[in-house]
């Protein structure tokens, strides 16, 4: 198996293995979403937040407290910008079902 390879699937397990069952769904399904496409300085990035607490990961990405120095803040920006768009995605499909049309049917109510 390729080195790169090897990194990903470790990162993608990682990643679904928090101790903090909000970090992973966010962190696990970030990397689901994105680990195939990342480059290597994107990995070891990706490698380097998954050092920290979950805690402190957490309090980042919903700005509670800033991001410091040694952390890649531009991947904790980046999952911050996906976080942003599954909550708008969530927000249109929960007005859809309130509004009486059901999505997964189909059909109005």
């Amino acid at each position: 198996m390729e080195e790169l390879e090897i990194l990903r699937k470790r990162l993608l397990y990682q990643s679904q293995h928090r101790g903090m069952r909000e970090m992973d769904w966010i962190l696990g399904g970030f990397a689901q979403k994105y680990i195939e496409v990342m480059s290597r300085e994107e990995l070891q990035q990706f490698e380097a937040l998954l050092t920290f607490p979950d805690q402190d990961i957490y309090e980042w990405f919903f700005e509670k407290i800033p991001v410091p120095r040694n952390a890649p803040e531009s991947l904790v920006l980046r999952i911050q910008q996906d976080i942003k768009c599954i909550n708008s995605d969530l927000m249109l499909q929960s007005a859809v079902l309130r509004s009486g049309f059901s999505v997964s049917l189909g059909v109005f109510k």
